[in-house]
C-alpha cells in the first residue's frame, strides 16, 4: 500500500511539473514586458500622448 500511494504520489508531482523550463524563463519574460508596457502607457496617458497609447493598445 505504501509503495502505490509513493507511486501516485510521484506520478502527481511529474504530472504537474513543467516539462519544459524555458517555459518558466519565458512567463518571467513576459512578466517584465507586461511592466515595462505598463510603464510606458502611465507615462503616456501623462503626458496626453496618444500616437503612443494608440501603439500600446494596437492589435497587431
Amino acid at each position: 500500500m505504501k509503495r502505490l500511494l509513493l507511486f501516485l504520489a510521484l506520478g502527481t508531482l511529474l504530472m504537474t511539473t513543467p516539462a519544459n523550463t524555458n517555459a518558466l524563463a519565458s512567463i518571467d519574460d513576459d512578466k517584465k514586458a507586461v511592466a515595462t508596457l505598463d510603464t510606458l502607457y502611465q507615462a503616456a496617458v501623462k503626458n496626453n500622448n496618444a500616437t503612443t497609447m494608440g501603439r500600446i493598445l494596437a492589435d497587431k
